[in-house]
C-alpha cells in the first residue's frame, strides 16, 4: 500500500537543509522507494519546498490548493514504483487541516525546537527576508506559539498520525538532522546516504553586523534588490555570529516558562528522546548577549564592501537613496549622508567601467 508523509517544518527547524538533501537526493530517495517531487533551490541552498506543488500563491500572498497540482502529483506517484509520496515545506504548517483533508491517511512530521531559540531565529530571518526594521521584542506573557498550533493540529488530525522530533544535535540520528529525517521516513542509512552527507549548513543567520547593517536598508523599498542584499549578507563571516539579543534576566524568566511548556507538551503526546530533550533545554546556556546596534563606522564598512562586491547595484541604490530625506528615515537618518556620499563616488566610478566593459563587448561583437 502506498503512503504520504508530510513534514511540515515548523519554520526555524531546519527545513532548508532538509529540502536541499532531499532536491539533490530524488536518486538515492527512489532507489528506496521514496518520491520526492522536484522543486527549485536558490543560489544560498534556500527553497519554499513542495508547497507550489500543491498550492497556488496569490498576490496577496496566501495560499490555495490546487486540485489539478494535487491529481497531477499523486498520478505520477501512482505511477512510479515508490512506495512513499515524501512532501516537504514549512508553509505546511499552517496548512494541516487542508492538507489533512487532501490527503486524509497520510502521516505528518514536526520538529519540536527550544521556543527561545526559535524567537531569536525567527527575528533574524524577519530582518533578513521580510523587512522587519524593530528591535526584538518578546510579548508580556511567554508564549509558545509552535506548539499551540502543532497541538491544536494533532487533536484534530489525531496523534497517532504524527511523527514528533526534537531538533536537537544531541537528539539527532548521528548528531545528523539529516540522518534524522532520514531514519524517521524510514530510509536505510547505508554508506551511499552517509557518503551524500555534507557539514554546510543552509540559511544561517546573519552576523549581529549583518542584521544591523540590513535592518537599516528595509526602512527604504529595497524589493528589487532583496535577493542580491541577502545573497551577500548571508555570505558575510566577519562579525559576531554567536550572540543573543535578550536581556538575561529576561532569557532566564522566559527559559524556565518554556521549559515547562515543552515538558507538558512532551508528556501529553509522544516525542521520541523528549525526555532528553527537556533535560538539554533545562541546561541551555544563554549565547553572549549584545546590544542591537553597530557604529557608524562599522556601517560606513559594510556599505563600502557592499559597493565593492555588488557594483551593479549602484544605479539604484543611488537613485533610491538621492531621494530620501532624513525625514523620511526613523533610524539613523544621519546615515544617509554616509552613503549619498560613498554613492556619488562610486556612481562616477561604475559608469566608467560600465562603459569600458560595453566598449569592449562591441569591439567583439563586430570582429569576432
Amino acid at each position: 500500500m502506498k503512503k504520504i508523509l508530510v513534514h511540515v517544518g515548523p519554520p526555524k527547524s531546519g527545513t532548508s537543509a532538509i529540502q536541499k538533501w532531499l532536491s539533490h537526493h530524488r536518486g538515492l530517495l527512489a532507489d528506496q522507494g521514496f518520491y520526492y517531487p522536484e522543486h527549485g533551490v536558490d543560489e544560498n541552498g534556500i527553497s519554499s519546498g513542495n508547497v507550489l506543488n500543491i498550492f497556488t500563491a496569490q498576490p496577496d500572498g496566501s495560499l490555495d490548493l490546487d486540485k489539478q497540482k494535487v491529481e497531477s502529483l499523486l498520478l505520477e506517484f501512482e505511477q512510479s514504483s515508490c512506495h512513499t509520496l515524501v512532501l516537504s515545506s514549512e508553509f505546511f504548517f499552517k496548512q494541516m487541516a487542508v492538507l489533512n483533508e487532501t490527503f486524509p491517511n497520510a502521516t505528518f512530521m514536526a520538529y519540536l525546537r527550544f521556543p527561545l531559540d526559535v524567537a531569536e531565529s525567527s527575528y533574524n530571518q524577519g530582518i533578513k527576508r521580510h523587512g522587519e526594521t524593530r528591535a526584538l521584542g518578546l510579548p508580556a506573557r511567554p508564549r509558545s506559539y509552535q506548539l499551540e498550533i502543532l497541538e491544536s493540529h494533532i487533536k484534530k488530525i489525531g496523534s497517532e498520525r504524527f511523527i514528533l522530533r526534537p531538533y536537537h544535535r544531541d537528539c539527532f540520528v548521528n548528531q545528523s538532522l539529516i540522518c534524522d529525517f532520514l531514519h524517521h521516513i524510514g530510509m536505510v542509512l547505508h554508506k551511499d546516504v552517509l557518503a551524500s552527507m555534507t557539514n554546510e549548513q543552509v540559511n544561517t543567520s546573519y552576523t549581529l553586523e549583518a542584521l544591523e547593517f540590513k535592518r537599516w536598508l528595509n526602512q527604504f523599498d529595497i524589493s528589487p534588490v532583496q535577493q542580491q542584499l541577502d545573497g551577500f549578507l548571508q555570505g558575510l563571516r566577519q562579525g559576531k555570529s554567536a550572540f543573543s539579543l535578550i536581556p538575561p534576566a529576561k532569557f532566564s524568566l522566559y527559559k524556565e516558562a518554556f521549559v515547562e511548556n515543552l515538558g507538558d507538551f512532551c508528556h501529553r503526546y509522544e516525542v521520541s528522546d523528549g525526555e532528553r530533550f527537556i533535560t538539554l533545554c533545562e541546561n541551555l546556556k544563554q549565547k553572549a548577549f549584545v546590544k542591537q546596534e553597530i557604529d557608524d563606522a562599522t556601517f560606513e564598512e559594510l556599505f563600502v564592501y557592499l559597493l565593492k562586491k555588488k557594483p551593479g547595484l549602484i544605479p539604484f541604490l543611488t537613485k533610491l537613496f538621492a531621494e530620501a530625506t532624513e525625514a523620511d528615515v526613523e533610524k539613523y537618518p544621519h546615515r544617509l549622508i554616509i552613503v549619498n556620499k560613498l554613492l556619488s563616488g562610486s556612481l562616477k566610478y561604475w559608469y566608467l567601467q560600465y562603459k569600458v566593459t560595453n566598449g569592449i563587448k562591441g569591439l567583439l561583437r563586430r570582429f569576432i
